[in-house]
């Protein structure tokens, strides 16, 4: 029986799960830039990022950080589930909840942003 995800099964169309190493990318703080940073939230409008959040939720998937996007600033950056998003709902999503059960959550660091030298705020909490 093949357990692992292919390409299709891959929510968002934003792959997190690395085949290496059998675990799920999700970034260690939040990215600069994230969605659940106070001083950004106004960037996706009034009441967007819940949308989405409710939605991927919803679908048992996840919100991918913007940065590791295809599309996004930093190109061939694997993907990685927002540390917002998983801060937030990690236990409210299928996809997040299985990677936990199983300790299958790889921690990396967001695109283009030096490791923080202060451990103490490595999760960020939104």
């Amino acid at each position: 029986m093949d357990i692992e995800p292919d390409d299709t099964d891959e929510p968002q169309g934003t792959p997190v799960f690395d085949q290496e190493t059998g675990s799920v990318r999700v970034l260690s703080r939040l990215c600069g830039t994230c969605i659940y940073r106070p001083d950004f939230a106004h960037v996706l409008g009034p009441g967007r990022r819940d949308e989405m959040e409710n939605g991927a939720v919803e679908e048992d998937t996840y919100i991918p950080c913007h940065n590791t996007l295809a599309y996004g600033p930093y190109p061939g950056t694997p993907g990685a589930i927002c540390r917002g998003f998983f801060n937030r709902r990690k236990n409210h999503s299928a996809y997040t909840r299985l990677a936990q059960f199983f300790d299958n959550v790889q921690e990396v660091d967001p695109p283009g942003e030096a490791a923080p030298t202060d451990t103490t705020t490595t999760k960020d909490t939104p």
